[in-house]
């Protein structure tokens, strides 16, 4: 048994599997979830700066502007990989499916 091949129930390869078009072992899939995530973090963190900016807090160097361009572009980045994301698993994309040994 291959650690990098999806097996949905015990015995079958992909005749039940619920992802079909966007298996979790697909490295494409891997990639594209950590850079949501990734972008999902920035924009966390960019939100603590905004808060310690509208209470006072803030004592860094970041201009208050650049920060919520900074903020709007990463929620903009966010919005474009989902719906990516969305065509991949409408089967609009090819490339994040089944991995063909």
């Amino acid at each position: 048994m291959s650690a990098n091949t999806c097996y949905y129930s015990e015995g079958s390869k992909h005749e039940c599997c619920t992802h079909q078009h966007y298996c979790i072992f697909n490295k494409n899939r891997i990639e594209l979830e950590k850079t949501i995530m990734k972008n999902w973090r920035d924009y966390y963190a960019l939100k603590k700066l905004h808060n310690s900016y509208l209470k006072g807090y803030y004592c860094g160097n970041i201009d208050y502007s650049f920060l919520l361009k900074k903020m709007d572009l990463i929620k903009h980045n966010i919005s474009r990989l989902v719906k990516f994301k969305q065509k991949i698993i409408d089967k609009e994309v090819d490339g994040y499916g089944i991995l063909e040994s």
